[in-house]
């Protein structure tokens, strides 16, 4: 990925976040935190826009201030599992399920697919089954300001949670390594076997 070229999320995502704080967090202050000229902007953008990245780090940053971080880890868990059925991811979602079933690590693979659906330059996605139980993902070349901002990286840990989820497992993700210097971020998904030991 060329540093140069500018980090960009869609629309559609910023605006689902908004809703999302707007139903989950309604009674915290993320709102408030967030700047009028952030929601003004999200608001007046048609969904397939392409907007700044940096709106989606404001975002982030006003729900971790807002909230205690496990709670914040708990919002973006809840809106990523509701976002497989939203318009940018459901498709994608009815596919995997034709064709991997319920397999958190089948899940991981296609990662990069719904990535690439909802950022820009924000990295590229190396995935790897590293063992029964466990699939490793590595998120390579990042922007520095999304690298080096912690509430961002472990915003990403916490929505990667919800592939357990949507697998009907239970789950979690460990933030492995960050390493500034290599613009890189790598994180351990694990789940437990589903009734009747399936992987």
């Amino acid at each position: 990925m060329n540093v140069s070229l500018p980090a960009l999320v869609r629309a559609r995502h910023l605006k689902s976040l908004l809703a999302t704080i707007d139903r989950l967090a309604a009674d915290s202050q993320v709102r408030a935190g967030i700047d009028r000229a952030v929601s003004t902007a999200v608001d007046g953008a048609c969904g397939v826009d392409w907007m700044p990245f940096e709106l989606d780090l404001a975002i982030t940053r006003a729900l971790y201030t807002a909230m205690p971080a496990t709670g914040a880890d708990a919002f973006f868990r809840a809106h990523t599992r509701d976002s497989f059925n939203g318009p940018l991811l459901h498709g994608i979602v009815d596919a995997g399920i034709r064709l991997f079933g319920l397999n958190p690590g089948s899940w991981a693979r296609w990662v990069p697919k719904g990535w690439s659906l909802v950022f820009r330059n924000v990295g590229e996605w190396s995935v790897s089954a590293s063992r029964l139980g466990e699939a490793r993902l590595a998120l390579l070349n990042l922007p520095p300001v999304a690298v080096g901002d912690p509430d961002w990286v472990r915003s990403v840990a916490s929505s990667l949670e919800a592939l357990s989820d949507l697998a009907k497992r239970s789950g979690e993700v460990e933030i492995v390594a960050v390493d500034l210097a290599a613009r890189r971020a790598e994180f351990a998904l694990r789940w437990a076997p589903a009734p009747g030991n399936t992987p």
